[in-house]
């Protein structure tokens, strides 16, 4: 498939069954990989708040996240993948729009955290919270590099997103 070409996906839960491909595909995206262990557990218990985007029955992406017990309608996402065949598709944004309008999410909010040279996490966030009409704002450095050490890692900021108001109940309908 050629860079840009927009083919249909398929965009649902995800499963445990999905845990060594988006495993797999963390590594290829050059994102933080996770034990496998991290990827079986996120498909088999946080299904509904994780998704996974097929396109000809392959995997195209995925988005890990969950609920905190303290914030059940906050989406938190922790990482999110698009292959390098499929990006420039809008399906990260679309896999986290599934997340948030499924029939069964109660979501009013979205938070992640971004660090502050990851444009493109910036952009998609910046995205999704457009596309819903919602506000959205970087709030408080929730990590610093000192938290990180002895590994070298930047300062992670909270982006807060939402409430979330009509466009999102509109695509539940």
């Amino acid at each position: 498939m050629r860079q840009n070409e927009k083919k249909e996906a398929f965009i649902g839960h995800a499963t445990a069954q999905d845990g060594a491909a988006m495993h797999q595909m963390a590594g290829l995206c050059g994102l933080d990989q996770n034990s496998l262990y991290y990827y079986l557990l996120f498909g088999k218990y946080f299904a509904k708040t994780s998704a996974v985007a097929r396109i000809n029955g392959q995997m195209a992406g995925f988005v890990t996240g969950f609920a905190a017990p303290e914030k059940p309608d906050t989406l938190f996402i922790w990482q999110v993948g698009v292959g390098s065949d499929f990006r420039g598709q809008g399906l990260a944004r679309q896999m986290i729009l599934y997340l948030i309008t499924s029939p069964t999410a109660s979501f009013k909010y979205l938070e992640a955290t971004v660090n502050p040279s990851n444009k493109a996490s910036q952009a998609l966030f910046g995205s999704v919270a457009e596309h819903l009409g919602a506000g959205f704002k970087f709030e408080e450095q929730i990590f610093s590099e000192n938290d990180f050490l002895p590994a070298v890692h930047e300062a992670e900021r909270l982006f807060h997103i939402g409430p979330f108001g009509s466009k999102a109940q509109e695509h539940k309908a």
